[in-house]
């Protein structure tokens, strides 16, 4: 795992992704199977869609993947390169678990946002 810019010790590497920077990212380890980064809020959410972006210097990899709330899948999407935005019904959600499925090599995120969409009236 590496990144462009020093970061403070105290933030994990999975919060990179979700730092809303564009010079700092995740990356799985070598050899991991399905790697899948999770977010947990304090108090549940309603989110209805999920926000994915490859880091590209490292290399488009991510083929697959599903994004699950609270252990259940609610979405599933392929290719995800430069922005992947994955709509789903809304739900209420204390963790969102985004799951490579398929790769070409260790998938590098540098963009990982949830939102909640506004409801056509």
């Amino acid at each position: 795992m590496t990144s462009a810019s020093p970061r403070p010790i105290s933030i994990p590497w999975s919060a990179c992704a979700a730092d809303g920077r564009s010079d700092t990212w995740w990356q799985s380890a070598p050899g991991e199977g399905q790697p899948s980064l999770t977010l947990t809020f304090a108090q549940p959410q309603k989110i209805s869609c999920v926000v994915l972006g490859e880091y590209l210097p490292a290399g488009q990899h991510i083929e697959a993947g599903e994004i699950r709330v609270d252990g259940r899948t609610v979405a599933a999407f392929t290719v995800v390169g430069h922005k992947r935005i994955c709509r789903f019904a809304p739900v209420r959600a204390k963790q969102v678990t985004v799951c490579i499925t398929a790769s070409r090599a260790e998938p590098a995120l540098r963009l990982l946002a949830v939102y909640q969409e506004q409801e056509a009236e």
